[in-house]
Formats: C-alpha cells, structure tokens, sequence
C-alpha cells in the first residue's frame, strides 16, 4: 500500500464542488422576471387601469435579473462550504476545479461591476475588483505640445520629469506635495 506524505484527500470532488457552488450562489439569491405596469384602458369615470406585463428583452425572451439579498464572495463561498480561503485557492490551481473556481470568481465579479455606480461604497468596491479580480488602476497625465517639447530638448529621470511636471502646475496623483516617497523621508 502506497504512503501519503502530505496532506489528506480533497473534501469535494469535482461534481460535488459544482454542486455545493451551485448551491451557495442559490442560497444567497433569487432570478426574477422583470414587469412593468402598462396603461390598457380607462375606467368609465375616466380613471387609467394599469396591469403587469412581462418585460421581454431585445431577444423577444422574458427579461430576467438575479438579485442577491447577500453579497456574494469567495470568503462566503467558504464558509458555505466549510473550507478555507486557501483550499479554495488550492482548488482554483487544480485542472478538475480551476472552472468550477473561476465562475464562481465570474460571478462574485459580474455582481460587484452592477454594484458600481450605485453610490455604495464604489472606492470598496473598486479596491476589491483590483486587487482580487486582476482590475487595473490607470492614471493618465496629458500634457500639451508645449510641456513635451520642452521634455524632449534634454534627456531627464523620471524623477526629474516628474518635479519638472509638478513645477510647472501639474498634478501628479499619488504624489504629495510633489514630493516622492523619498524626499519625504
């Protein structure tokens, strides 16, 4: 009979993992079809009588939206299934569960990007998406003609770019005072 040397046998299987995904994203949230009220007539003392009608989507298809009463996460996925933030990750690094993990990831993803704009927390939202969903903080400094003429004329260090900008008016995000981290020590 062959050894183990480390560590014990996966909780789930493949299938089993599907399921108990499947199963935290059901818990947590419902599908709804999507009404409206739609003006259909008038009383005869002239009041309007409304009734629902089903919303259909540009497909001719009854429109639907999922609405979690909780926000899903990986941290709640886990708990849900008894397992660690680091089997997890363990999981999403095998090719049996690296699918499985990466729609459950999808879908914590797609709901936080609806939650975007909502006036709820967006910095958190925006700190999650970056640094657990590989998003990209990009900050661009556009300067005109003139400034890049004048940068091109004589080679410089970023460093000296960077104070040369802030000389001249420029606002460098992340800078303070227009001071590296450096010069402020």
């Amino acid at each position: 009979m062959p050894r183990n040397i480390v560590g014990r046998p996966k909780k789930y299987s493949p299938a089993a993992f599907r399921r108990g995904v499947n199963r935290y994203f059901a818990s947590i949230s419902r599908e709804k079809i999507l009404t409206e009220e739609v003006l259909t007539g008038y009383t005869e003392d002239g009041k309007e009588i409304y009734e629902k009608k089903t919303i259909e989507n540009a497909l001719g298809e009854e429109a639907r939206i999922t609405e979690y009463f909780v926000k899903p996460s990986v941290a709640g996925l886990c708990s849900f299934l008894g397992m660690h933030r680091d089997t997890f990750n363990a999981y999403s690094h095998d090719d049996e569960y690296k699918d499985i993990c990466d729609a459950a990831k999808n879908e914590i993803e797609s709901y936080l990007c609806t939650q975007l704009g909502s006036g709820k927390g967006d910095s958190g939202i925006i700190f999650n998406l970056t640094h657990n969903f590989g998003w990209k903080n990009r900050v661009e400094v556009d300067a005109g003609a003139e400034t890049r003429k004048a940068l091109e004329k004589a080679p410089m260090t970023t460093d000296d770019k960077v104070k040369w900008l802030v000389a001249h008016g420029y606002e460098i995000p992340g800078l303070k005072d227009g001071m590296n981290d450096e010069e402020d020590q």
